[in-house]
């Protein structure tokens, strides 16, 4: 079985290194993009099952242009934010491009875990499907979702 794949867009590259390799290290196969030019190219080249973008890139909001841009095309694929954009105006934008989650830095692993998965349930419309037993899945139209014990496979 294939590990989710995941694009983080994030500019800072210290934030980037430690956070793919924390992912990394819970089974995830992470993509780095540093602005959203890049990472638009990544997701139109490959099949993501997640995205976490980080609102803030170069001094402008591009991941939530970027967003926007992903469901003016109809490109389906769940995201969430992690960033450390605190402000109501920033959050009520963002809000419009309909995130699975906004979460903010600095981040708890454990938090960012479960944000994850949650993600992809909801994605998939499958809330609840995921439970302590390990051969749990998710279906979803182009792949089935595998939890096995701590660990999603595709």
């Amino acid at each position: 079985m294939n590990k989710l794949q995941l694009l983080l867009l994030e500019d800072l590259e210290e934030e980037a290194l430690e956070l793919s390799s924390f992912l990394e290290e819970n089974d995830y196969e992470v993509s780095l993009a540093n602005n959203a030019v890049e990472a638009e190219k990544l997701i139109r080249n490959r099949f993501f099952d997640v995205i976490i973008l980080d609102i803030m890139i170069n001094g402008r909001p591009d991941g939530i242009s970027l967003a926007h841009r992903l469901n003016k095309e109809g490109i389906n694929v769940p995201f969430l934010f992690l960033t450390s954009m605190q402000g109501k105006e920033i959050f009520d934008e963002a809000k419009l491009t309909n995130p699975l989650i906004y979460l903010l830095k600095p981040y708890n692993k454990l938090e960012l875990l479960f944000s994850l998965e949650l993600a992809i349930e909801s994605c998939y419309q499958q809330n609840n499907s995921i439970s302590l037993a390990s051969d749990n899945a998710v279906l979803s139209p182009a792949f089935l979702f595998v939890k096995k014990k701590e660990v999603w496979l595709k």
